[in-house]
């Protein structure tokens, strides 16, 4: 197939011989529609300018200095990549947000990075999605005999349904059970029928602790699935005469107040509070002063809860990362997060989180992010070379860059909103072609189809701006990318040494193109006219 040639392509001897006068003068009306059309509409505008013939190809990505405006990095832009578990064994700085489990289970690195031009805030958690040793630990030191084998050397956990027994009413009932959520060990506690004036109790007691009792923090994640009207769940903490501290969740409730959980149903709500600022309930001599037991109390209706973490026996609040809050303004501010929820909350990053949440064993499911695909961290093709630029007074090359990328797929990477990106880094008229192809993952770059390629000249319009090549990209989908930039030597010394920064050049005029870019392309075409001259046209 024959290739679409720009508007600054040569012509050919071939295609000035055996020219008619018409020819000629149509050559001549072309040179100046060619010029001013360059002058007024900058050159991204034009079809392929790739030289046919010219210097080889430097392959790969090494000897660019991707920071240097003039080395285009086109990116694919994702607003929430959710990946479906993040081990904080991979790390908690930002390279580490990069990471994902591939489909065979081993660690893989998605080629990009989290973007934080437009926040700070920009990794999105749920407190239920936790999976931390601390949150199934207690009672610590506690073990049972779980097989049977006469030896007690299993952990007890409280998140364990085997270590509850449960108290049912006249007509209603409670039943405990182990639940199948992301997170390695949830209870679930769920009434039935209870009526009005029922409770109906489970109870966990295979604890107790006598020293400093007050100075303990109750402290549990719980997914509220059923609240119905009328209905009150308790959680309560007993000493060894009945003496007890009591929070609570109910339709409607204050959750304001320090001893309210809920209100309404929900996912991650989270509690931590010291026994010793809640009121005692003094059912026995009025001294709160040991922890033997805990009991969550289903009244009046029934309700659902669902615990992914419990725990009675810390002096100490966990601590679910920070956030930048009132951000970008006078009052901006960074403030911890202890009772996130319910739902999602923001952080500013996993190193944010406190060394219990953050713990090295520590699993973290569906970490939402916004993210980006770049060209530079993309490990699929990529060439680069520098022409004379013979044609374009005051440039002294043509970088052409090609290069391939692609959005990884596994099953623990949920993707949404792609959209193909670039950056107008340099003055509009220094492009003299942008485009896109899709689906060409087989295929090498000097056998694209030229019919098939998308030029993106119209969003080249403004430097500084994010122009959108493709509003609706598919993961997994091999897209190349190629562009032509007019550099000076200056230029390409910057482009070619880590370090080079800089746009340069003159300042795009009011058209959208530069000074020195419509004298080029005025120049361009007279040289045109005058090669045909040459060629026995006048």
């Amino acid at each position: 197939m024959t290739a679409k040639r720009g508007a600054d392509d040569p012509t050919t001897d071939d295609e000035l011989d055996g020219t008619t006068l018409a020819d000629r003068r149509t050559f001549i009306k072309g040179v100046g529609a060619t010029a001013a059309t360059l002058a007024t509409t900058g050159a991204a505008s034009a079809q392929e300018t790739t030289t046919a013939d010219g210097p080889e190809w430097t392959m790969g990505r090494d000897g660019l200095a991707w920071s240097s405006d003039y080395v285009q990095n086109g990116y694919i832009e994702e607003n929430d990549l959710v990946r479906a578990r993040h081990r904080m064994e991979w790390g908690a700085d930002d390279d580490a947000l990069t990471a994902y489990e591939d489909d065979s289970g081993e660690k893989a690195m998605l080629p990009g990075y989290v973007p934080r031009e437009d926040t700070e805030n920009v990794v999105t958690l749920r407190a239920d999605k936790f999976d931390f040793p601390a949150g199934r630990e207690f009672p610590r030191g506690e073990q049972y005999d779980e097989d049977g084998d006469g030896d007690a050397d299993t952990d007890v956990s409280a998140l364990d349904a085997t270590h509850w027994s449960t108290t049912d009413a006249t007509t209603g009932t409670v039943s405990v059970s182990d639940a199948d959520l992301d997170v390695e060990k949830a209870l679930t506690v769920s009434s039935s029928s209870v009526a009005g004036g029922e409770t109906v109790t489970a109870s966990f007691s295979d604890f107790s602790l006598s020293d400093a009792a007050e100075k303990r923090y109750l402290q549990f994640v719980v997914n509220v699935e059923a609240l119905t009207s009328g209905a009150t769940v308790e959680v309560a903490v007993l000493d060894d005469d009945g003496d007890e501290k009591v929070v609570s969740a109910s339709p409607g409730a204050d959750t304001s107040t320090d001893s309210v959980f809920a209100a309404a149903t929900g996912s991650g709500f989270v509690l931590q509070q010291r026994l010793a600022d809640l009121s005692t309930n003094a059912n026995g001599d009025g001294s709160f002063d040991s922890l033997d037991s805990v009991e969550v109390r289903i009244s009046e209706a029934d309700a659902t809860v669902t615990f992914t973490a419990l725990d009675v026996e810390r002096k100490s609040r966990w601590t679910f990362g920070s956030y930048l809050d009132a951000e970008d303004t006078d009052s901006e501010s960074r403030e911890k997060r202890y009772e996130p929820g319910p739902g999602n909350f923001t952080v500013t990053g996993l190193d944010t989180l406190g060394d219990v949440l953050g713990a090295e064993s520590a699993v973290i499911h569906d970490v939402t992010q916004p993210f980006r695909y770049t060209l530079a961290d993309s490990t699929l093709d990529y060439m680069y070379r520098f022409v004379e630029a013979s044609d374009y007074p005051g440039y002294d090359y043509v970088f052409e860059q090609r290069g391939k990328l692609k959005v990884p797929t596994a099953i623990d990477l949920t993707h949404s909103g792609l959209t193909f990106m670039d950056e107008v880094a340099v003055p509009p008229g220094r492009y003299k072609s942008v485009w896109t192809l899709a689906g060409v993952e087989d295929t090498e770059f000097a056998d694209m189809d030229e019919d098939s390629k998308v030029y993106h000249g119209g969003a080249y319009d403004s430097e500084g701006k994010d122009a959108e090549l493709r509003s609706s990209v598919t993961a997994d989908t091999v897209f190349a990318y190629g562009a032509d930039l007019l550099v000076t030597s200056d230029n390409m010394d910057a482009a070619t040494s880590e370090g080079g920064m800089g746009g340069g050049g003159a300042a795009p005029s009011e058209n959208g193109g530069n000074g020195m870019w419509i004298f080029g392309g005025l120049f361009a075409g007279i040289a045109a006219f005058v090669a045909a001259i040459r060629k026995g046209w006048a």
